[in-house]
């Protein structure tokens, strides 16, 4: 279970006195989530009992990124005023984004409705592109620059110094590989050039919710930072349209297309896109082992398995995803 910090019954009511959203009901720890604790809470602020109750997802924030929250709240608001289906954090009493337990942020976000999808259609994958194109629009206006994304050159050179005695002979060329390729398409003056701005950086199967009319929600925007607009269209590709170690042909057009429609490509974003997949991949493989090869981990510390974004680097270094204009076309 990905529960790090255990709340009782009675903390979790000392927690909910912040805020103006009544008595605890229930408590349910959530099994999903790799980074931060989660529980769902239900909430009554009336007697009565035939009273639907509120619902809440009670975020316990497990790292000290003090600097990013600032942007995940700000894109959360710009993303509620431009229509978009993400959950509404609730401010506490005195008007904060979070407060605090045991030294301790938390988040209290209103809870949204729908399923994790496992085995995705192109139809949901063109919910997605829609989505991340409609939410690039929305947080267009932010001043979000200093908020760059963690995960750049110096990140991924950094934590595959760190990984790479754990593995062995035939994946350490496998990431030096990878490595040397992804920081010489960083470096890259036309590459700098491309579109950049507020990106979710985390848009995996796990953060979108649907029902059978659509999508009805993303959510963990704790990796929300400020990079490349199609590094984001990117990670979402990787997972949504994966099928085996391989991209599929139809999804990955399909959210594609419906991305492009709203936010058409760059010429030059088509021409780096190869690299931005392999760079995503390499991102999350490099996310994983760095975690997988730690020594006491804290009790209820899940491992996500690294390998298989290893086998999605694998697949883009020797079989490179080319895109051109006119794919997107119809």
């Amino acid at each position: 279970m990905a529960v790090i910090t255990r709340l009782t019954h009675s903390a979790v009511e000392s927690i909910l006195e912040n805020y103006e959203v009544g008595r605890l009901i229930r408590l349910t720890p959530v099994a999903q989530g790799i980074e931060n604790t989660n529980y769902f809470v239900q909430t009554s602020t009336s007697p009565d009992k035939n009273e639907v109750p509120s619902e809440f997802v009670l975020t316990v924030i497990e790292d000290d990124r003090l600097d990013q929250r600032e942007i995940m709240f700000q894109t959360l608001e710009a993303c509620t005023d431009y229509g978009l289906p993400v959950a509404r954090f609730v401010r506490t009493k005195e008007g904060n984004s979070l407060s605090t337990f045991r030294d301790k942020a938390i988040m209290l976000s209103v809870r949204l409705s729908g399923r994790n999808v496992t085995a995705p259609a192109s139809e949901q994958c063109r919910a997605i592109g829609r989505f991340l194109s409609r939410m690039h629009h929305a947080t267009d206006d932010l001043d979000a620059e200093r908020f760059s994304y963690v995960r750049d050159a110096e990140w991924i050179q950094g934590t595959a110094t760190t990984v790479i005695g754990h593995l062995s002979p035939g994946d350490r060329l496998l990431l030096q590989t990878a490595v040397q390729a992804v920081c010489a398409m960083l470096s890259r003056k036309d590459v700098q050039s491309l579109p950049q701005g507020v990106i979710h950086g985390d848009l995996f199967r796990d953060n979108a919710l649907f029902n059978q009319f659509g999508l009805t929600g993303v959510v963990d925007f704790h990796h929300a930072a400020y990079g490349f607009r199609i590094y984001d269209v990117a990670v979402a590709v990787n997972d949504w349209c994966r099928s085996g170690d391989a991209l599929d042909q139809r999804r990955t057009i399909a959210l594609l297309q419906a991305y492009n429609q709203i936010r058409p490509f760059e010429s030059e974003e088509y021409w780096f896109f190869d690299s931005f997949l392999l760079y995503a991949a390499l991102a999350f493989w490099l996310s994983r082992l760095s975690i997988a090869v730690q020594e006491n981990l804290p009790d209820g510390q899940p491992v996500r398995e690294p390998q298989e974004m290893k086998r999605l680097v694998q697949q883009h270094l020797s079989r490179p995803y080319r895109l051109h204009e006119l794919a997107l076309a119809s």
